[in-house]
């Protein structure tokens, strides 16, 4: 799986688990797997439009 794949699909395991079990640290993990994610990509954070 190249980098950005991976990128995206922690991004998207984390944006589930906020869901399922919205915490404080859920939150943070989402933050930061989706913003590797939007920076390999180049553009803004997902978890900024939120």
């Amino acid at each position: 799986m190249d980098p950005l794949s991976a990128a995206f699909a922690a991004c998207s395991l984390a944006r589930v688990a906020v869901l399922g079990e919205n915490t404080a640290e859920q939150r943070r993990r989402k933050a930061d797997a989706c913003g590797r994610y939007a920076m390999l990509k180049g553009q803004p954070s997902i978890a900024d439009q939120e």
